[in-house]
């Protein structure tokens, strides 16, 4: 599965290299996967992509001692920080930031942090052409499906940002889709982020609508409407494309400096004071907000004693461990199940899924643990899902 999100925001920093004059044989790139254990040349790395893995040491352990991170604009889920993921940030700051969520939780635990928004927003806008008069509906809600307008439901193109199957090469491919953008749309339809941000950039008109506004996109509202569920019927079917160049040239300018490793104080106070300034809309924590519900549901009695078993160690399965440590003084964490067995989380090793006990009541956390889950049978397990 290849969510070409991922990859827009590589071609962002593509992009801002290249108008440094930096070629791409004399870039670097490193697979998340290999962050902690690369072990080639010393390297300076933009950290401008969300740390939703889980390790042991938190963000303390997530890159190599080979890599230099520079905090563009971290994202980060959970709402806590541990000792070791505090002492690690400060090492680097400023700490810039995505979201307002992760620019909140680090001034909470002062940390020196600004608000940058997303690097996508720093793509070039299109040229303009006649051939732009296709409108696209990307992943977008099941619930805005019915208040299209005909006109658009009956001519729109109907695409996902996530692509089923291998690529030969998922960076390129998201290249031409984007592309195909930036030719062709007179209009998109989006729910998500790595749509929204980069052809807003581009200068394409952007309808964007959720019918919960994830914590990811707080932010993004400065520069255009975020429409939720509740407000589907008073979405404008003809917005027209936003002017971006001013805040564009701050984030490029601020990327540059801190790069060079020039000073670049001014800079973000200018981008944070933008983005901190505009009216805000109502967030949610899409990672977490299906499994709270549940506990807070099945759950009445916060002094009972508690068993409960996750599968995928990743960060979600730390929130949940987290929130229950904090709301139910008698829970404990019975059983982790993983890909990867004997892994520890929390001093739990974790086991196959094909141990688990039909009567268990285990929260799934990964898409992965989610799509293997249902081929098991929902109803055979007591499976809580996080998504």
């Amino acid at each position: 599965m290849n969510n070409l999100g991922d990859h827009i925001q590589i071609l962002a920093i593509d992009n801002l290299y290249a108008n440094m004059g930096i070629n791409k044989d004399k870039l670097v790139y490193i697979n998340m996967e290999d962050l902690a254990t690369y072990n080639g040349a010393r390297v300076k790395l933009p950290v401008a992509f969300p740390l939703l893995r889980y390790n042991e040491n938190g963000i303390a352990g997530m890159f190599s001692d080979k890599i230099e991170p520079v905090f563009i604009a971290l994202t980060i889920a959970k709402w806590f920080l541990e000792k070791e993921e505090v002492t690690y940030l400060k090492r680097y700051e400023p700490i810039g930031c995505r979201d307002e969520h992760t620019y909140q939780l680090l001034c909470k635990y002062e940390i020196d942090a600004y608000l940058n928004g997303c690097l996508t927003i720093t793509l070039p806008q299109r040229q303009i052409t006649p051939n732009q008069n296709k409108i696209y509906c990307i992943d977008i809600p099941e619930k805005l499906k019915d208040k299209l307008p005909t006109k658009v439901r009956e001519n729109a193109i109907f695409l996902s940002n996530i692509v089923d199957g291998s690529l030969d090469n998922a960076t390129k491919f998201a290249l031409h889709r984007y592309q195909e953008y930036q030719d062709n749309a007179s209009l998109i339809i989006t729910s998500l982020l790595h749509i929204s941000s980069p052809c807003t950039a581009y200068g394409i008109p952007i309808i964007l609508a959720r019918d919960l506004i994830s914590y990811r996109f707080s932010w993004l509202d400065k520069l255009l409407p975020i429409y939720s569920e509740n407000d589907y019927d008073t979405i404008d079917w003809n917005p027209k494309s936003i002017d971006v160049e001013k805040i564009r040239k701050i984030v490029t300018e601020l990327y540059v400096r801190r790069m060079e490793g020039n000073d670049f104080f001014a800079l973000k106070g200018q981008v944070s004071e933008y983005y901190l300034d505009r009216k805000k809309s109502e967030y949610f924590n899409e990672h977490f907000i299906k499994i709270r519900a549940y506990i807070d549901e099945k759950f009445l009695d916060k002094n009972e004693s508690i068993e409960y078993s996750i599968w995928g160690i990743t960060q979600v399965a730390e929130m949940i461990k987290k929130y229950m440590d904090e709301n139910y003084c008698n829970s404990k964490l019975a059983n982790v199940y993983d890909k990867i067995t004997g892994k520890s989380f929390k001093g739990v090793l974790a086991k196959n899924i094909l141990e688990a006990k039909n009567d268990e009541v285990i929260f799934v956390t990964s898409a992965g643990a989610i799509k293997q889950a249902n081929m098991l049978g929902k109803d055979k397990y007591n499976f809580v899902y996080a998504y």
